[in-house]
């Protein structure tokens, strides 16, 4: 299996949809108390949140196998706060340590 880690622009967004929409699956399947919210929550409703968000306040890494996206982590930074607002790994690349070297270099990256 040969990933790379691929820092893309706010523009890309797009590009994580089919993964997010994996993971908002796992939350409705195993949420107790937000199955309604998990159930009509859209990719699109998500991204919404990040519309005024400026570019450079944003950064978004993207997994990729080949060119299918298998991964990514998205965060913030706004009044001197960061945020891991969203990561998701595919099943097949946990435990390879990919989701740390992506927590590793948000933390990096909102200092």
């Amino acid at each position: 299996m040969d990933y790379r880690i691929e820092d893309v622009g706010k523009e890309k967004l797009g590009v994580i949809k089919p993964v997010w929409e994996e993971l908002n699956r796992i939350h409705l399947a195993d949420s107790v108390n937000f199955k309604e919210y998990y159930r009509t929550f859209t990719f699109e409703k998500r991204m919404q949140s990040f519309a005024e968000t400026k570019s450079d306040d944003m950064k978004l890494s993207v997994v990729y196998e080949g060119e299918r996206v298998t991964g990514y982590c998205l965060s913030t930074v706004a009044l001197a706060h960061g945020e891991i607002e969203s990561l998701c790994l595919l099943e097949e690349l946990r435990g390879l340590g990919m989701g740390r070297q992506l927590v590793e270099g948000h933390v990096k990256w909102m200092k």
